[in-house]
């Protein structure tokens, strides 16, 4: 019986005072959301583990250590499956040389500058194995291929087993205090790849790598925000003029919500969650 004269007790209150309730947690809501600004995505995979995880722990280390692994990775499929023809060479070889201007890029690594050791008698040549295609004669082309699919370093790599389907992987080094960087290099590789394609459309092309990961994690992220939350906002009000057959109770509805979203965003602005 106490418990209940309390709750009546302060609905009364609330009752009586509703206007300088009302006025104060909208001041409240509103300055809470101003957190809203700190908000930030994080597209980094590291964040799928905990901090001590020892693999992720040992993988840093040997980033440290030599260098990191972050790439774009392209594969070319050309439609008549066959990657050792002087006009897939070549396309390779022109994307390879487009590649190095990717932002941020370190290393480029394709059939085009594959470094090459052949050997002539006691001396020792080091070239790359498929450069200048349309001035090779079709015996080059030949020594190209049976290089390329006896090479342990290529096969599974930069070619499959098949000689069907090659790659073009884009080693890059991203700051490590940006979030834009995974975003600045992925668009650029998407524009690279599609002015690539015009001209050879005879090539079908996949991107692939771990900055299109992280960079498509941000994507779809603010993807959800532009989609999924006018849907859930949509659902709710339709969900409440049915149940309760009034434009009124919807609109407070909708207004409750979007002050509740607004506070906890912004309280998680300024916790510093990402």
């Amino acid at each position: 019986m106490e418990k209940n004269n309390r709750i009546k007790n302060f609905a009364e209150f609330v009752v009586k005072r509703r206007w300088p309730i009302l006025i104060f947690a909208i001041i409240i809501a509103m300055a809470a959301g101003s957190g809203g600004r700190n908000l930030k995505f994080n597209n980094d995979y590291h964040i799928f583990f905990d901090k001590d995880n020892p693999q992720v722990l040992a993988f840093d280390g040997l980033q440290e250590k030599y260098t990191k692994d972050d790439n774009a990775f392209i594969t070319i499929s050309p439609k008549n499956g066959n990657v050792f023809t002087k006009e897939t060479l070549a396309a390779v070889e022109e994307l390879e040389q487009m590649a190095w201007q990717v932002p941020y890029s370190t290393r480029v690594d394709a059939l085009s500058n594959y470094q090459h050791t052949r050997s002539v008698g006691d001396d020792m040549y080091v070239e790359p194995l498929a450069i200048d295609m349309e001035n090779k004669s079709d015996s080059a082309l030949a020594y190209i291929k049976t290089i390329a699919l006896r090479e342990p370093a290529l096969i599974d790599r930069l070619i499959n087993k098949t000689g069907s389907v090659t790659a073009v992987n884009v080693t890059v080094n991203l700051p490590a205090d940006s979030m834009n960087a995974p975003m600045e290099v992925m668009a650029y590789v998407r524009n690279m790849v599609k002015e690539w394609g015009e001209k050879y459309p005879d090539h079908e092309t996949h991107i692939s790598g771990i900055v299109m990961m992280n960079g498509a994690f941000a994507e779809e992220a603010m993807g959800d925000m532009a989609t999924l939350v006018p849907l859930m906002f949509l659902l709710i009000i339709i969900t409440v003029l049915i149940t309760t057959r009034s434009i009124t109770s919807a609109f407070i509805s909708l207004l409750v919500l979007a002050f509740s979203i607004m506070t906890a965003m912004g309280i998680a602005g300024f916790m510093g969650v990402e």
